[in-house]
């Protein structure tokens, strides 16, 4: 299947006004909220990594530049500060932002809207006297915080004139992380669109890995995997991509891809491509030569029903944590039929020395938390606009109902390092984990990668693409 499409789906002004409005409405009366792009990151001496926009500003304005300010007033309008023109630059990096186009996506003016870069940090005294509150993300290191300080010394310190600073100094988490976290249609399409691209190109390299009858690089797969993204019109990666063969694939984000992977061995891909900044993520775990081995097939039925027993959970209503408490219980009932937990060699929280430990049965397992030794992550995150996106998981300290058009991961796996020596071997080097992309519905979720297989007999069945 080819999804190579021209004309991906596009935020409308309306949204976007929404969006900004219902920022506007979140504020305390008399605040201000200020939003500032970071700076390209510098890779090594004089290059820089390709520029992804700030989440936050690229949801409210959909501006994907470092060259942009963006301040909200409760009471007194928005403004937008971006760089002026300078055709010399321009004829080495290209054109900057456009005013004209930022206001016809945001339905405002460009009179009234839109600001010199060059006069933001000579404004901000006075857009921000007499403010009770700043929402501003002063907690990290950044180009402009020392020159935002140094703006708020200068109001406080004509106090005598009756001026003074904001008082509180707020994270804008607050205001916009909420809002992320459910997503609108406009997104979803979005997502949709992400979701299918990289499903695609999974599927594909199922069938491309069988045609090696002497195996294939790490790295070989990666760049056929990543070269489907693009034939289907996405070039960016929503994260680097993990692609582990054999022992490699019990290293949960292994980024190396330097080894060769033979036929007999099972290869984890966790890989997604983004489209217009909004991420898919997905994980298939499959034979490179075509055929699971008994193990492997035992291994991989078990994490695939967890999964589907974890999907059905995630339902509006049911909360958060039980998707995972789901997981964990299909897959600790599992390995206790496999006998691969009866008797086993347990390191505790510092992992230092392993000491031999027979459970009683499952509750146990459960309980002291005895399953970490091949289950160690979570089953479950948010998915939008960074792929482990916006929003609480706990709210008064328990865990979060579900929210229709909530859209999140569910991923449980497996692992067996080789040196686990008390294991068989013929479970040792194996590892499996298995990830889809959901939207939370009232009854039953909406599976957004449902395109990429992930049954045993769907795997086995694909053509090798030689």
């Amino acid at each position: 299947m080819n999804l190579n499409m021209q004309n991906f789906p596009r935020i409308p002004v309306q949204q976007y006004q929404k969006r900004l409005q219902s920022l506007r409405s979140r504020m305390q009366s008399n605040s201000i909220a200020l939003f500032i792009a970071p700076k390209a990151r510098t890779r090594n001496h004089d290059v820089e990594y390709p520029y992804r926009a700030d989440s936050d500003l690229l949801y409210l304005t959909g501006e994907n530049s470092e060259n942009l300010a963006l301040i909200i007033s409760k009471d007194d309008g928005l403004r937008i500060y971006i760089p002026d023109r300078d055709p010399d630059l321009e004829r080495w990096v290209g054109p900057g932002i456009s005013p004209e186009n930022l206001c016809d996506r945001l339905g405002l003016s460009v009179s009234e809207n839109i600001f010199s870069m060059q006069n933001l940090f000579t404004d901000l005294p006075e857009l921000l006297k007499a403010k009770t509150t700043l929402y501003c993300d002063l907690y990290k290191p950044s180009f402009w915080r020392d020159d935002l300080l140094e703006q708020l010394g200068k109001i406080l310190a004509n106090s005598r004139k009756g001026q003074l600073p904001p008082l509180n100094i707020s994270h804008p988490s607050i205001l916009i992380n909420e809002m992320r976290l459910v997503k609108d249609e406009f997104e979803l399409e979005i997502m949709r669109r992400a979701a299918a691209i990289s499903a695609v190109a999974h599927t594909a390299t199922m069938g491309y890995t069988r045609q090696f009858q002497d195996g294939i690089d790490e790295f070989s797969i990666r760049n056929f995997l990543e070269n489907k993204f693009r034939q289907q019109g996405s070039y960016e990666l929503a994260y680097p991509s993990i692609v582990a063969g054999g022992n490699n694939a019990t290293i949960l984000h292994y980024t190396r891809t330097d080894a060769r992977v033979l036929p007999h061995d099972l290869i984890l891909i966790d890989a997604g491509c983004e489209v217009a900044g909004y991420a898919s993520d997905i994980t298939r775990t499959f034979p490179a030569g075509g055929y699971f081995q008994p193990a492997q097939r035992d291994i991989y039925s078990l994490v695939l029903t967890a999964q589907k027993n974890a999907i059905a959970k995630a339902c509006a209503g049911n909360s958060f944590l039980s998707i995972h408490d789901e997981a964990v219980r299909t897959l600790v009932q599992g390995l206790w039929d496999l006998g691969l937990m009866k008797s086993i060699y347990w390191k505790g929280e510092s992992m230092q020395e392993a000491e031999k430990v027979s459970p009683a049965g499952i509750e146990e397992i459960i309980e002291k938390e005895y399953y970490k030794l091949f289950y160690m992550h979570s089953t479950s995150h948010f998915l939008g606009l960074d792929v482990h996106d916006t929003g609480n998981y706990f709210l008064n300290g328990k865990s979060r109902p579900l929210i229709h058009n909530m859209v999140l991961t569910i991923e449980p796996g497996l692992y067996f390092p080789r040196e686990y020596d008390w294991l068989s071997d013929d479970f040792r080097g194996i590892g499996v984990r298995i990830e889809d992309d959901i939207v939370i519905r009232a009854d039953s979720p909406e599976i957004l990668t449902g395109l990429a297989k992930k049954e045993i007999h769907e795997i086995e069945e694909i053509a090798s693409l030689s």
